[in-house]
């Protein structure tokens, strides 16, 4: 009978005002969310990341980007770098592919999937100023560098053969990720294969460094109201809207609220 109350009192509450309300697990977080700094955002999601850690982190991607630079102005031509980049990145820093994971995973575990791979991709090429577009689909996450000769497709899931630089190629691959990416496991970064935690439309779309936050926080939702973690998941979702109000956002937003 308490249980029967307890689980009650809770839809009430989380379906009330407080799905309005947004809160923070640290001072760090909410510093971040009020400076609209994308990668201070993407990092403050994980609990352990405070200020000391940020800026261990951001120390990290900074002698990154030294080494990518320096490698860079010794090379010619754009995509013999790129390519060279895409591996040496991956063997520094992207070590085990797992779901629902965050950038702070990656450099404290070195744990990564579709989408937090591409944000560290995406980061990296921005300050080189590459020019790139993200694209979100259903279950995964993907982006095509666009140089002045052609296009190439990076594929953080990939170690082996996550370059891809053949125009033939690279649609072969988009059409697959459509077609397969509800079915292959090892690419699947983005919701879950429940189709009600992962809205009623398909995904096709063109995304930013802002959005990718907004998913980062998506997937952190997605995986606590899994684990029957309510609260987090309703300030994760809360989160993700307020960053990418996205249709299939806000409809697993109101069917978290409707299923408590």
């Amino acid at each position: 009978m308490l249980r029967i109350f307890s689980i009650i009192l809770i839809s009430l509450l989380l379906s009330s005002n407080t799905w309005g309300q947004i809160s923070y697990h640290s001072a760090f977080e909410e510093a971040a969310f009020s400076k609209n700094d994308p990668l201070q955002i993407i990092l403050s999601s994980h609990p352990e990341v405070d200020e000391t850690k940020f800026n261990q982190i951001q120390s990290d991607l900074d002698d990154l980007l030294s080494k990518l630079q320096s490698k860079k102005s010794s090379l010619d031509i754009d995509d013999n770098f790129l390519e060279w980049a895409f591996y040496y990145v991956h063997r520094k820093k992207l070590g085990w592919y797992e779901n629902y994971v965050t950038v702070g995973d990656i450099f404290m575990g070195k744990k990564y999937d579709c989408l937090t791979g591409t944000i560290l991709y995406s980061y990296l090429l921005d300050k080189l100023d590459y020019k790139f577009s993200i694209y979100e689909l259903d279950y995964h996450i993907f982006m095509v560098v666009h140089l002045d000769d052609k296009n190439v497709l990076l594929e953080a899931t990939d170690p082996l053969n996550g370059y891809v630089d053949d125009s033939v190629e690279i649609q072969q691959r988009i059409d697959q990720f459509i077609a397969d990416g509800n079915s292959i496991l090892d690419i699947r970064g983005v919701g879950q294969m429940k189709k009600d935690l992962q809205g009623t439309h398909s995904v096709r779309e063109k995304i930013d460094l802002r959005r990718l936050a907004g998913l980062q926080y998506f997937n952190l939702a997605v995986k606590a109201f899994s684990n029957n973690q309510y609260d987090e998941a309703h300030s994760y979702i809360r989160k993700a809207e307020s960053l990418y109000p996205s249709d299939r956002i806000l409809g697993v937003k109101q069917f978290m609220i409707s299923a408590l």
